[in-house]
């Protein structure tokens, strides 16, 4: 599967609790054409923040097994994205590394 098509079964909600990726959603926020999505995934086994706008599909950061680190880093990222929607976003590992379990 491209990354762009597993991206996209991310936003879209298809990949989810029951399944091998997504776990526990911690936060999932929608505003101005952004995504804030935080939650653990199977396939790091940690918790996980991914942000979606038009110009940027990636995981911008890890925090391991830390369920109350994720939480607020959430909403630190959403606090980050409302006040600054067109900041300049860095993914927190490129998705050779993901794809390649190197994280």
């Amino acid at each position: 599967m491209s990354m762009s098509k597993f991206f996209n079964l991310f936003e879209n909600g298809l990949i989810n609790g029951k399944n091998e990726i997504r776990g526990e959603i911690i936060g999932r926020d929608e505003f101005d054409g952004i995504l804030v999505d935080t939650c653990w995934t199977e396939d790091t086994g940690w918790y996980e923040t991914y942000i979606s706008t038009p110009e940027f599909k990636e995981v911008v950061e890890q925090y391991g097994k830390d369920r109350e680190k994720a939480i607020k880093g959430h909403k630190n990222w959403v606090k980050k994205m409302k006040k600054n929607p067109k900041r300049k976003l860095k993914a927190h590992i490129s998705a050779v590394d993901w794809a390649t379990g190197n994280y």
